[in-house]
């Protein structure tokens, strides 16, 4: 699947942080992820935080196939 962000490059299995399923473009080496994987994961790991004081660039996309 193509990125949804840069378009070129492709969008490969990973995992964000070493804990959840996401996928990240083999170009712009963003990451895209399901909302689904993540509410999922956030319920098995409710006592799990994140690093503070990282900045996160989101942008809301559209599935390109």
């Amino acid at each position: 699947m193509k990125c949804t962000s840069c378009k070129q490059g492709r969008l490969l299995p990973s995992l964000l942080e070493g804990e959840f399923r996401a996928h990240t473009c083999s170009n712009c080496s963003g990451h895209w992820i399901l909302i689904e994987d993540y509410v999922s994961w956030k319920e098995r790991n409710q006592q799990y935080s994140f690093k503070e004081n990282i900045h996160y660039e989101l942008d809301d996309t559209k599935l390109i196939n």
